[in-house]
């Protein structure tokens, strides 16, 4: 079956330790992006929902009531090492920062940072993950990779055919042909 990365479902986010989000505004921000959030208040409660939700991204507290979350970055990416992680913390992080980067975090930021600079870097985890999986190595056929990447661009083009094969250096009636071809589409996404 295709998957059509026109349409991508809700995105889950998984939140956790209490300060990522003490006042609940950036929960609240993040849903009306059009986010699901799901948050948990201990390193424990956040694996078993992480291997509960499978979230597309998580932002997790550096300091946590039982673990840091460097020890709680290994466990999760044990179970899912594609899933990027954000890890936020209060304090100065020169050194942290490098470890929990070296250990496979996505982003150190500092846990004041606006929820509209924490939204473009969500984003932008999200559509790494998507290209990572849309590239992998289990889709490595040709005609496979042919068919990703124009959904890919459709995707980035929001669904704008023309516009598409434009950037695909093809005649709008070619890329027609191969939608058509793959079973495809050329649906806006979803607004969000």
């Amino acid at each position: 079956m295709i998957t059509n990365l026109l349409m991508p479902t809700e995105s889950k986010v998984l939140l956790i330790g209490n300060g990522v989000d003490p006042s609940g505004n950036l929960r609240q921000f993040l849903r009306s992006a059009g986010l699901e959030i799901a948050s948990a208040a201990t390193a424990l409660e956040g694996e078993e929902l992480w291997r509960r939700l499978e979230p597309d991204v998580a932002l997790i507290e550096y300091e946590l009531p039982d673990r840091n979350a460097i020890d709680l970055l290994a466990t999760l990416k044990a179970i899912s090492s594609s899933t990027p992680i954000i890890i936020l913390s209060g304090l100065a992080f020169t050194d942290m920062s490098a470890e929990a980067v070296k250990a496979g975090a996505e982003h150190f930021l500092n846990k004041s940072a606006r929820p509209e600079a924490l939204l473009t870097i969500i984003e932008r985890c999200l559509d790494n993950r998507r290209i990572r999986r849309v590239f992998s190595p289990e889709n490595l056929r040709l005609e496979e990779l042919q068919r990703q990447y124009i959904e890919e661009v459709l995707y980035q083009e929001n669904g704008r055919v023309e516009a598409a094969a434009k950037r695909l250096g093809i005649p709008r009636s070619s890329l027609y042909h191969k939608l058509k071809r793959y079973r495809m589409a050329g649906q806006r996404r979803r607004a969000g």
